[in-house]
């Protein structure tokens, strides 16, 4: 069944909610997935900046006061229920790329898998990668273009699981990110994302920073993966170098069925209670900014 897309008002207030989950009928082995060779984190230079914006972005105290938020979200009648502010507009966000992705297919573009700004755009927004022709995706870059388009991050920032288990270029966005944020180290832990969701400690929202991938858990037992994890075929004539010459043909797929269920995790990056965003994309799928936001 085709996802809707029309955006209703909703009221979101500041709640801490468990996933719950059934760990029966699970068939995902707890081991995690071999290597995809040319996945992002084996090819993805650093070319991050060494130095910041003289400006920082608007910061204000972990304490401030969270104001319930009215929000003519996009996709805000498939989300879960109870969800704060920040993950509300964080996947309304990934929503809006997946049904983007579908919008292209059906105009008869490619949207390939790339680690290259030769053929897709490495550290810029959504709508500028779409604006520069060159359609696609990497298994980091859904995380990265929602934390853009809700204010928190500013483009030429990246980050990603890295091959060796590190939370990749971790000073740099994490100035920006700190309020955003809470970064939770599993490293050393021996843990997959089935063990945490059959415990109930995992939240709708949650980016999971493994060995080379990177993840979003979108809620609702369903995953927002743009990486090799995502449906794709190959296609020998897709402009890319990767290997695999992957064609994207679905970004929000079912989580039992996905690779991601028995990823080891490294890092959960969790968007704070307390983090009011300052954008979110409306029902029209357009980025407005949050009125709430003072």
């Amino acid at each position: 069944m085709k996802r809707s897309r029309t955006g209703i008002v909703i009221l979101t207030s500041v709640l801490l909610l468990s996933a719950s989950a059934s760990a029966s009928g699970c068939a995902r082995p707890e081991t995690p997935p071999e290597p995809v060779p040319g996945t992002q984190a084996e090819t993805l230079p650093d070319t991050l900046p060494d130095t910041f914006p003289e400006t920082l972005p608007e910061t204000e105290p972990e304490t401030e006061p969270v104001p319930a938020v009215f929000i003519d979200g996009y996709a805000a009648d498939i989300l879960e229920e109870g969800i704060s502010p920040g993950v509300a507009a964080l996947l309304g966000c990934c929503q809006y790329y997946a049904d983007q992705l579908q919008e292209g297919i059906a105009k008869g573009q490619k949207w390939v898998y790339s680690n290259s700004s030769k053929y897709v755009p490495q550290a810029t927004s959504f709508d500028n990668m779409v604006a520069s022709g060159g359609y696609g995706a990497n298994c980091a870059l859904i995380s990265n273009w929602a934390l853009i388009d809700i204010g928190a991050m500013p483009e030429g920032y990246r980050f990603y699981g890295s091959v060796s288990g590190e939370f990749a270029n971790q000073e740099k966005v994490m100035r920006y990110l700190n309020r955003v944020l809470e970064v939770i180290d599993l490293r050393g832990k021996n843990t997959t994302f089935s063990k945490m969701f059959r415990k109930g400690e995992i939240k709708a929202g949650d980016i999971f920073l493994c060995n080379g991938h990177t993840f979003v858990y979108g809620g609702n037992e369903m995953f927002y993966a743009c990486g090799h994890d995502a449906q794709w075929h190959s296609d020998p004539s897709a402009p890319t170098e990767d290997p695999s010459h992957a064609v994207f043909e679905k970004w929000d797929v079912p989580m039992r069925s996905n690779s991601n269920y028995g990823h080891s995790i490294n890092f959960i990056l969790r968007i704070k209670d307390s983090y009011v965003p300052r954008f979110y994309r409306n029902s029209e799928g357009e980025i407005v900014r949050n009125p709430d936001k003072k």
